[in-house]
């Protein structure tokens, strides 16, 4: 992921448990929201749908996937306000 530099593909798969892969969902979202705000030529190069369908399934990629997704809402909502 070009937004989290520090990112192994092992982090997610080292994950125990559904809450832990939300608070890394979480994070990686905000970076990501980051990432693109400072890059706004990357909007429409498919990073989400990217980021989605990696890593393995199970609980650990549904919390995952939950918590970026939740991320990416509150982030959707809050610019919704400002403009």
């Amino acid at each position: 992921m070009p937004f989290a530099p520090n990112h192994k593909e092992a982090e997610i798969e080292s994950i125990q448990g559904y809450s832990e892969a939300c608070k890394l969902g979480r994070k990686h979202a905000q970076m990501f929201v980051a990432w693109v705000k400072a890059q706004p030529h990357q909007v429409g190069n498919n990073w989400i749908g990217q980021i989605l369908q990696g890593g393995s399934d199970g609980a650990e990629k549904q919390g995952y996937v939950a918590g970026f997704c939740a991320q990416l809402e509150r982030s959707l909502v809050f610019g919704i306000k400002t403009v």
